[in-house]
This record gives structure tokens, C-alpha cells and sequence, in this order.
């Protein structure tokens, strides 16, 4: 007897859902009723009826093809984290997720280009932990991470790899800052599970690193704990042997801190930079009790938050060149022993992780302290693991096969790259574009529109493609969903310059930023009494309080001090002649009369031009239209991404 499905059925299923449904669609579904014996003794059949579109259907391999065809569209995409959505619902990613959760192992292939983020930032949305990133080399983590940075919905953390030999290590480095950070980080997670604390309602962490750095030890748990130190307001601190206690553990100090590991003392102001912290701390000092602490800014000096309390943890990177306590002198860990027991591991392409790690052995001299790459693949998959890769390899372990492609590299001009993409982009494709910068967004929207004009394909492109900021280094193609995810840089054939960012903010130049450049016999000026010659720091006593005072010569070899805490008086000398200066003779009126005169050709100065503003408001200006598709094609010609000082210059021309 042949179990069929009479044409009302797919009516009847049709009218829920209308616009997604074709008539090849209904013809599908209709052959495929009266035609369902057959197609269960070819393809086998299950009873799982409830996954199928047609009504009665025992659900075979092609009803599932057409049920795929078929299904409606998921909700909008309009930036890089709707796409965590799209993922979540792909065939057998539940069931990965299942796995971890159990504390088992799976895998997931088909992860082309910046898909693999993609599926990191789907894991980590279903994590309540943390998620540790293995990626095969160093280089990768970087790219990856902002990758990461726009798919996921929190921001991750980096476990940099030491790049420079063990005994060159030191607290200033930026990579030693990073580490330790994410070692704290993880400190506090798992106090806070000890304690069962709702202080930290997110337990959930993604940290991006790489083999090698894995391979790479870190201080011990027990060395960390040792090297705590809090500091209260209101607390009583024996400040010499709290000195003492930052220059054994690797700190130097200098006149004005600038980098990590570095501290200052100033009369009752102690500066001090942890590597561990983004921004210094300023302890304010009454004698020996702490008056006030506050985290500042390192370059324009302004307090960013007042603190209560701080925790400091202060190691040395490296024990044998440092007189370390014999207390904190403990065997190094891995990061994998700081990790909380449900953390999931993601290593990504298995293979090159083992042939990246045997090769950044073999290029060093001595391997003495560092991690085999069996030692350190086996560490990892102590914990819930799973491999993700873009080719697939047999596996008994619970899979998911992503249905995703690459994305062809665009050949054609950058005069016709929008037809070269609406070449390659199906009339049902949902196409998004990210772009590095809101100005690179509006500038190709603009570029869009122009060039639809009355052309049906351009036309179609416009409608089809949606703009965002964000970052994809490689595009791909999510099949079931249609959706091709391309990045402007790769529209355009651009190079993308990787930038190393910088832990401070930028400001504009002030006298404490020349006061730390200063050397002795550097000229300087002060600001009342003219130009000096800087002979270095001197501590000074006066009402039984000891305070460092910068040392200025003058004329006649008039030696005058500067207290530090009027230190915004002087500033170093930058002057256009190309002779020497001379000196200035300090109570004298010569450089009164001198700031006089600058003052009175800055005035004249200033109002010759704004007798030209005025002059040139009068005038009729000559207006240009708004930018054509030509300009926007010249721009996108530039092979590089353009920095936010470029893009800033770039607008000021065209309002002037």
C-alpha cells in the first residue's frame, strides 16, 4: 500500500507560511507524498515525522533536502553577532554543546575562514565558564581575537606568548602584564566558586591563546598567593619596607613612572605601575598612613577612579636573576592548572597545532623549562576539549559537519567589484558586509546605491547586501542560511595593517611629558623666571619635611630649586634657531620683556588672521557637489586600512 499525502495536505501547510514556499517547492512535496514508498525502500526511512514539512511524512534523506530548501528564513542579520543565532541552530551544534556539558569530547569541521571565530563566539554563549582558544600560532592570535571581538557578546581576554629567551624576561614587558592578568582573572573566578560568591554573576570567561604559549610556563599558584599584598585607606604602611618589597620583586625606580614595573616617589606620593594593571595607581601618604588611593592616567597625569582598596600581586618574571624569598621560589605551572575544572578547551586545526609546537621547539636553543607539545595537547584534553577545523577526519567522538564554504577571492577592478559580487551571490543570498570603520560603512552604502541605479543586478545587490562595523579576516559562506559574510578589505583587495595596541590613552603634549625626557644639562624653561639649564633631582629638607627639588642653572651660576610640586612650571626647552640660548638671569626683567614681545606678535598674529577668516567669509565660495561613486572608487583604491588620524584629516578637507 502506498502512503500518500493528498494535495490538500500541502495547501493546507503552504497557507502558514506563503512567501517562502515556491511551486517547484510544492511540486517537491507532492511527488514526494505520492512517490514516499519508494523513496523508503531507497533511502530508508525513521520515524521521526515531526522534523519533516510534510504533513504524515516518514521523514527520509530527501525530505530533509527539501525541508532545508523550504524552511523560512531566520530572523535579520544586520551585524556580525546576529550570526551567533544562525549558528546555535545548525544540524548537530547542540549536540556538541551536549557533549561539553557532560564533560565529554567532540568535534566540528567545515569551519572555513572566520567561521572558526564564529563557532568559538557560539561555544562561548553557551559556556557558563571558562573557554580556552588554542590556536596554532602566535601570529593568529591577534587576527583572531578581533575576529572574536565582533561575533562574540563579551570581550576576550589574550594569553600571550613570551617571544624573547627566559632570561630576558622581564616586568616592563607588556606580554608579562597580559599573562599575569589573565592569571588573575582566573584567581578570582576561582575564589569566588570556592565561596560560592554572587559577587562575579558572570563566571563565564573566553581567553584566545596559543600553543606556544601554553607550552610556556607560569608562576605557580602558590608564588602568586605570596607575592599579595593589600592596601587599604586608612592603613598604617612602613614605606621603606614596602620599597623594599617592590624592588625585589623586579621593580626600578625612576623620577616619572611611564611603563610597568616602574614606581616613583615624590615627597608622600607614591606612583606605582603594576604589570597587571592598565592604568598606574597614586597612593597619597600622611606620614605612614594612606590618605587616598586613585588609578590615573599615565600620559595627561588625571585620576580615571578613586579606590577604597587595592590587591597588588607582584612576581618577577624570571626567579634566577632576582633575590626572590625562598618562601615564593616554587616549580612553574601551566595556565592549564589555574583553569577551573568545567572549562572547555577549543583546539583549533589539530594538526597544525602539533606541527607549529614540534617547530617552535626545534628553533630553540634550549628547552629547558618549557612544555612538550604531547605534555601540553594531553593537559588540554584532560578537560571537556573540542577540535575544530575546516576539513573534516573520522571521528567516534559526537560531530558536527557546518555546512559552510569559502568565499572566491575578488580578481576583478575596483571599478566593477559590485558586479563581480553580484556575480558570485545567488538571487537568494542574504550578503553582509563588514566594515572596518563607520566611514568605510557610509562610503560604501553610498557606492551601492549610485551604481544600482536601473541596472536589474545592481538593483537586486543593493537590496540584497546590509553594511556593519566589525572585523572578518577571511569571508565565508553559511549555506543553509545563504548567507555570504565578506569583509570591505577583502571587497577591495586591501592590505590589513595590525596595529599593536597601546595600554594608554593619547593626549596632547604637557610639561609633565618633557619632565620625564629630561636629562641632566638639558635646557629647560621656567615659567617665571626664563631659560635654565637642568643639572638633575636633589632632596632638600625644609620644615622637617624632605622633598625632592629639580636643580635649574641660571645665569652667572645662580642655582635655583624647584620643588616637584610645582613641578607644571617647567618645561623643556624646544626652540627653532639653531644656536644656543643663553641662560636667563633670574629676578631680571629681560624675560618679561622677552614674553612681552611673543605675546604682543601672537596678538598681531592672531588678528591678521582673522582679518583673512573675515575677508575670505565675504568672498563667494566656490561649493562642490557631495562625493560620486568615482570618489568613493578612488578612495577604495587606497591598498591599505586607513588609520583614525587619516580618516579624520580626510573629513577635514572635504567640510573645508
Amino acid at each position: 500500500m502506498i502512503s500518500a499525502v493528498h494535495p490538500a495536505d500541502c495547501v493546507r501547510f503552504i497557507s502558514r507560511d506563503p512567501p517562502s514556499l515556491s511551486l517547484m517547492t510544492v511540486s517537491l512535496w507532492i511527488s514526494h507524498g505520492f512517490g514516499h514508498s519508494a523513496a523508503r525502500k531507497r533511502d530508508g526511512c525513521s520515524a521521526r515525522a515531526a522534523n519533516c514539512p510534510v504533513p504524515r511524512c516518514r521523514f527520509t534523506p530527501a525530505c530533509r533536502r527539501i525541508r532545508r530548501m523550504a524552511s523560512p528564513r531566520a530572523g535579520p542579520v544586520d551585524k556580525l553577532s546576529d550570526l551567533v543565532r544562525q549558528m546555535l541552530k545548525s544540524e548537530g551544534f547542540s549536540d556538541v554543546v551536549q557533549a561539553l556539558s557532560g564533560r565529554n569530547s567532540a568535534a566540528v569541521d567545515g569551519a572555513w575562514g572566520s567561521a572558526c571565530a564564529l563557532t568559538v563566539a557560539a561555544l562561548a554563549e553557551q559556556s557558563s565558564s571558562v573557554v580556552v582558544v588554542v590556536l596554532p600560532r602566535i601570529g593568529d592570535v591577534e587576527v583572531f581575537c578581533e575576529d572574536v571581538r565582533w561575533f562574540a557578546s563579551h570581550e576576550p581576554l589574550v594569553f600571550p606568548a613570551w617571544e624573547t629567551l627566559p632570561d630576558e624576561h622581564n616586568a616592563a614587558d607588556a606580554v608579562f602584564g597580559s599573562r599575569l592578568r589573565v592569571l588573575q582573572k582566573l584567581r578570582e573566578l576561582r575564589e569566588a566558586g570556592a565561596k560560592q560568591s554572587s559577587a562575579l554573576k558572570d563566571r563565564s570567561l573566553l581567553i584566545i591563546t596559543s600553543l606556544p604559549a601554553l607550552m610556556q610556563p607560569v608562576p605557580a599558584r602558590s608564588r602568586l598567593e605570596c607575592g599579595d599584598q593589600r592596601l587599604v585607606v586608612g592603613d598604617e604602611v612602613d614605606l621603606d619596607e614596602f620599597l623594599r618589597w617592590l624592588v625585589d620583586r623586579g621593580f626600578e625606580r625612576v623620577t616619572g613612572i611611564r611603563l610597568p614595573g616602574e614606581f616613583s616617589l615624590h615627597g608622600g606620593i607614591l606612583d606605582l605601575y603594576p604589570p597587571a594593571f592598565d592604568d598606574p595607581l597614586r597612593f597619597e601618604f600622611f606620614g605612614d598612613g594612606i590618605e587616598s588611593i586613585r588609578c590615573f592616567d599615565v600620559e595627561s597625569q588625571r585620576k580615571l577612579a578613586e579606590l577604597t582598596d587595592v590587591t597588588l600581586t607582584l612576581v618577577t618574571p624570571n626567579d634566577v636573576a632576582m633575590d626572590v624569598p625562598e618562601a615564593e621560589k616554587q616549580p612553574d605551572e601551566s595556565l592549564m592548572d589555574s583553569l577551573p575544572p568545567d572549562s572547555w578547551i577549543v583546539l583549533t586545526e589539530p594538526q597544525e597545532l602539533v606541527d607549529e609546537g614540534r617547530h617552535y621547539l626545534d628553533r630553540l636553543s634550549d628547552r629547558r623549562g618549557f612544555f612538550s607539545v604531547n605534555a601540553t595537547l594531553g593537559r588540554c584534553t584532560d578537560f571537556p576539549s573540542v577540535t575544530v577545523a575546516a576539513l573534516g577526519a573520522d571521528s567516534f567522538e559526537t560531530s558536527c559537519h557546518l555546512r559552510v564554504e569559502s568565499v572566491e577571492r575578488f580578481t576583478a577592478s575596483r571599478n566593477t567589484v559590485c558586479e563581480e559580487l553580484a556575480s558570485v551571490t545567488g538571487h537568494h543570498d542574504r550578503v553582509l558586509i563588514a566594515c572596518h570603520n563607520e566611514g568605510e560603512r557610509t562610503r560604501l552604502a553610498e557606492l551601492l546605491h549610485e551604481t544600482g541605479g536601473d541596472h536589474p543586478e545592481r538593483r537586486r545587490l543593493a537590496e540584497q547586501v546590509r553594511l556593519c562595523v566589525g572585523h572578518v579576516s577571511r569571508g565565508f559562506r553559511l549555506v543553509d542560511e545563504r548567507i555570504v559574510v565578506i569583509s570591505d578589505n577583502e571587497l577591495f583587495r586591501r592590505t590589513e595593517l595590525h596595529r599593536t595596541r597601546s595600554c594608554g590613552r593619547r593626549h596632547k603634549s604637557r610639561a609633565i611629558d618633557s619632565f620625564i625626557d629630561l636629562n641632566p644639562g638639558d635646557l629647560v624653561v621656567h615659567l617665571t623666571s626664563g631659560i635654565a639649564r637642568y643639572r638633575g633631582m636633589k632632596l632638600l629638607e625644609k620644615d622637617a619635611q624632605v622633598e625632592e627639588h629639580l636643580e635649574l642653572e641660571f645665569r652667572d651660576n645662580v642655582h635655583v630649586y624647584v620643588p616637584v610640586s610645582l613641578i607644571h612650571l617647567v618645561q623643556k626647552y624646544v626652540g627653532a634657531a639653531r644656536g644656543v640660548p643663553s641662560l636667563s638671569k633670574p629676578g631680571g626683567s629681560s624675560w618679561a620683556r622677552r614674553k612681552q614681545k611673543v605675546a604682543e606678535a601672537v596678538t598681531d598674529m592672531a588678528s591678521d588672521m582673522i582679518k583673512l577668516q573675515a575677508l575670505r567669509e565675504a568672498e563667494p565660495g566656490l561649493a562642490t557637489d557631495g562625493d560620486s561613486h568615482w570618489q568613493h572608487e578612488f578612495e577604495s583604491a587606497f591598498p591599505h586600512s586607513e588609520t583614525d588620524d587619516q580618516l579624520q584629516s580626510v573629513s577635514e578637507v572635504k567640510i573645508d
